[in-house]
């Protein structure tokens, strides 16, 4: 049987690991203006997959806006494969919801550009949940290109094969080599040693090959398009007279696969063991647990309490905060990047991303208060301007889609007095006695059960739009007045 050797170019870029995001940005703007240009100047069509991910375009252009127009040209043509993906996650600790959003963004920004790469790009992911393939069905992707998670404790020992969810949604996976992405990397620059290490990668690609279309990566970490990949082709070819070799674009791989329509195992479970095969790195779930913690509450505010409550002030009251929340999503999102979440970064990219995720936090907890401002008719300005602490109200929110009965364990900050804040001008402080006994009386005027846990006193401030910050010392018990369950 005759073969098609397929030379799929590309980088895996890392964008951030023992570098910093702004190390690794310094070496991607050189990396990219010397690929843009070499892709326009040469008469003989390179194709090139930028690592799956189009985040590496948005820090290009947050240096080079000038380029837009470029990028855009080819990845129109098909020159410049971009996305599926925001950032190339780990595919374990996030939540679900956060890997469609990644997809989801990552869709709008490559399809801002031209159009996407179909296929469902994880090289360098340490395992892959079950749901892979119905995630991929969700937006129409069908092919898939996988390395860690599989092997042959798996049955798969061949560089293809399907991998079906219980749904019936399913990738066909190609299954990088035990040298992963990296596997041609070392052939553009060979030169006289070219027939020695093409044999050897030829041996670990056709060997394993469940058709006769042979993919070869051709890249590798932070790589640039090497010099030497133009005249690549044609010295394969001299050492394949009987086989053919081309230049291909992921998709056109698939397609020729597809057409030869090989006999494939099928994979119906998570992917997380590859032993025999190349490393999967389980053992990050446990390293840097305090970064872990401080994502999964990020993102549990994110997706349970600010996205609702944002949709529930937009279509109930009118107002759009989508934008903000949008930036929200995206910076949890550059938290999930798989190193990073994963913990194998240097300390200064550790630092980094605890920074990131509580500006996350403190953007999800802004979109909430706003939103349940809006909801349930609070004015901070009309208070302030009535120059009153405000009626005591007790607003609890229910982050799932069903009713839930129960105790509720809640800390309420009640005003003591003032700290002025800004120019005092004419204003007082004002002062409140302490909270003694207390009730709480809920919608229908039903007296609710309330056991008081504790009290300490503390302090709070509350934002308006044209005031300074409402600094008080608060009490954090609950009232003795009347308050309202709203």
């Amino acid at each position: 049987m005759s073969l098609t050797f397929h030379l799929i170019p590309h980088t895996h870029w890392d964008r951030e690991w023992y570098l910093t995001r702004a190390g690794f940005q310094a070496r991607l703007i050189p990396m990219m203006d010397d690929l843009l240009d070499r892709l326009e100047a040469n008469p003989d069509p390179v194709p090139f997959v930028l690592d799956g991910q189009t985040v590496i375009l948005e820090d290009y252009l947050a240096v080079r806006p000038e380029r837009a127009a470029r990028v855009a040209e080819l990845v129109g043509c098909g020159l410049l494969q971009v996305g599926p993906w925001y950032v190339l996650a780990d595919e374990l600790i996030p939540s679900g919801e956060s890997l469609v959003r990644n997809l989801l963004i990552g869709r709008r920004e490559a399809r801002r550009f031209g159009r996407e790469l179909d296929v469902f790009y994880s090289p360098d992911a340490f395992g892959h949940p079950a749901a892979g393939p119905e995630l991929g069905a969700e937006l129409g992707l069908t092919r898939a290109v996988l390395w860690r998670g599989a092997g042959p404790a798996l049955g798969a020992l061949r560089d293809l094969f399907r991998w079906r969810h219980s749904s019936g949604a399913s990738l066909l996976v190609y299954h990088l080599p035990p040298d992963g992405y990296e596997v041609g990397s070392t052939l553009p620059g060979a030169g006289p040693a070219l027939a020695s290490q093409w044999q050897r990668t030829r041996e670990s690609l056709v060997g394993r090959a469940a058709s006769g279309q042979i993919a070869v990566f051709v890249g590798a970490d932070h790589h640039a398009l090497h010099p030497g990949l133009d005249r690549l082709v044609g010295e394969i070819q001299a050492l394949e007279p009987d086989n053919a070799v081309r230049m291909s674009r992921l998709d056109e791989y698939f397609a020729a696969v597809e057409a030869e329509a090989p006999s494939l195992l099928v994979v119906e479970h998570e992917l997380r063991w590859s032993s025999g095969h190349t490393w999967t790195l389980q053992g990050v779930h446990g390293t840097r647990a305090r970064l872990k913690r401080l994502h999964g509450a990020a993102e549990l505010e994110l997706a349970r309490v600010a996205d609702p409550l944002v949709a529930l002030a937009m279509s109930g009251r009118g107002v759009n905060q989508l934008p903000l929340l949008a930036h929200a999503w995206k910076q949890l999102v550059q938290s999930q990047f798989h190193d990073t979440i994963a913990g194998t970064v240097s300390d200064d990219v550790a630092a980094e991303q605890a920074v990131r995720l509580a500006g996350v936090r403190a953007v999800s907890r802004s979109l909430a208060r706003r939103s349940i401002e809006v909801l349930v008719g609070h004015d901070p300005d009309r208070v302030r301007d009535a120059g009153a602490a405000g009626s005591p109200a007790f607003v609890l929110f229910n982050p799932v889609p069903r009713v839930k009965k129960g105790i509720t364990i809640a800390e309420l900050n009640l005003f003591r007095r003032d700290e002025l804040v800004g120019p005092p001008g004419a204003r007082k402080p004002r002062r409140a006695e302490p909270f003694g006994a207390f009730t709480l009386v809920g919608p229908s005027g039903t007296r609710i059960p309330v056991q008081v846990l504790g009290r300490q006193v503390g302090q709070d401030r509350a934002d308006a739009r044209y005031h300074y910050p409402d600094q008080g010392k608060v009490e954090l018990v609950l009232p003795s007045e009347e308050v309202k369950v709203e």
